[in-house]
């Protein structure tokens, strides 16, 4: 059950946006409590590269961006907020341990992955503690009627399938366990273990379905699956790095169709 979720901010309206869709979804779980954090790393800004302002200087000044953040968010001055001094992902990483699930938006520039969610984004989904819910800046919430969960990779893992039971219980929305169709033909195998699973203390309390289509990468497959039936989320699980390398090589513009559209949540194979 998700009690506690971690909002890292760093102001952005991406942030913004990703804030909003944690507090309906707190909403929507019976009222969740939320925390908001702001990370940053002082750095030289002067024209003496060995010199450092005070940390104090910027810790005001972030301060002062957070008060006016969480007065534009949450004017009611209800939800808990801190500032936290370190590298972002490291910080975030660190603090998921101490919630059910993070959500962030995924603002990013740069590389393949940083252009989908961002370099914070995607460095804390493979690496947080709980599972990640990454928000693109023109996703709104209108709950979970139909999920996605991607049925490459580990996807058959036992705590996985339990972890998304979990997370569906106050939506009970439909889960589309989707194969995209590969060489190795290994998916017979892992649909046998996700029935096992989902029917070993009797039937779910959801419905579902299990089903294979087409793709030149296993991104796009799952784009026009998940487009095509109109879905809400998409889950998918993660053991190493491996994966989001293997997962985003190919077709970059149908991967920004999936990342720009749909919630991307993250669970961890441990």
């Amino acid at each position: 059950m998700i009690k506690h979720i971690l909002v890292p901010t760093d102001f952005s309206e991406t942030a913004k946006n990703a804030f909003y869709f944690a507090q309906s979804l707190a909403e929507a779980l019976g009222g969740a409590q939320l925390k908001v954090v702001h990370v940053f790393m002082p750095s030289a800004e002067s024209d003496y590269p060995n010199f450092v302002p005070p940390v104090a200087d910027y810790l005001k000044v972030r301060e002062q961006m957070l008060r006016d953040f969480m007065a534009e968010v949450d004017p009611e001055g209800k939800i808990d907020n801190d500032i936290l001094i370190g590298f972002a992902a490291d910080e975030v990483t660190n603090a998921s341990r101490h919630y059910d699930l993070v959500v962030m938006g995924t603002t990013g520039s740069g590389g393949i992955l940083n252009k989908l969610f961002g370099s914070v984004s995607s460095n804390c989904a493979q690496r947080a503690h709980c599972p990640v819910l990454l928000v693109p800046s023109r996703a709104a919430f209108r709950g979970f009627r139909q999920i996605l969960y991607a049925s490459n990779y580990e996807s058959a893992d036992d705590q996985l399938l339990q972890a998304l039971t979990a997370f569906n219980e106050p939506f009970e929305a439909t889960v589309h366990f989707v194969h995209v169709r590969e060489s190795n033909g290994h998916f017979d195998r892992t649909k046998d273990d996700i029935f096992e699973e989902l029917f070993r203390e009797g039937a779910p309390s959801f419905r579902f379905q299990i089903a294979e289509t087409d793709g030149e990468s296993v991104a796009e497959g799952l784009t026009d699956y998940a487009l095509a039936h109109n879905l809400d989320l998409v889950a998918i699980a993660h053991r190493k790095r491996s994966f989001w390398e293997g997962f985003f090589h190919k077709s970059r513009t149908k991967q920004l169709a999936l990342a720009t559209t749909l919630p991307l949540l993250v669970f961890h194979c441990r």
